[in-house]
């Protein structure tokens, strides 16, 4: 039988928790540095068992990605206003997101044909 995801990804984390915590004595420990402590114990214990989140350099190059799709290649041009024209964006803070976009250099790169 394969193994089964728990509905919440959040799961392995708490079991991990409830199972230091009942490896613990009945009594709590006496000082507040030893009560620290053992929640601390039980957080690395969740932290330990926690599914490894998506490295956010992966998130952030699809993102960039995404953006680069959809950047208009045309230039920006303002009015009086400082309006985009060319992108029908009404704002001058935060400015054209196309050329927000263009800034960072998230512009879609011609490909070479072969």
């Amino acid at each position: 039988m394969a193994d089964i995801a728990p509905a919440d990804p959040k799961q392995p984390a708490y079991e991990a928790v409830f199972a230091y915590i009942r490896s613990q004595p009945d009594a709590l420990p006496a000082t507040t540095v030893e009560r620290n402590a053992m929640i601390w114990r039980a957080v690395h214990a969740a932290l330990n068992a926690a599914p490894p989140a998506p490295a956010v350099s992966e998130r952030l190059a699809l993102v960039e990605s995404l953006v680069a799709d959809f950047v208009d290649p045309d230039p920006c041009w303002f009015d009086h206003h400082g309006y985009c024209q060319a992108h029908g964006w009404v704002g001058t803070d935060p400015g054209c997101p196309h050329g927000r976009a263009k800034d960072l250099g998230l512009e879609e790169t011609e490909e070479a044909t072969p």
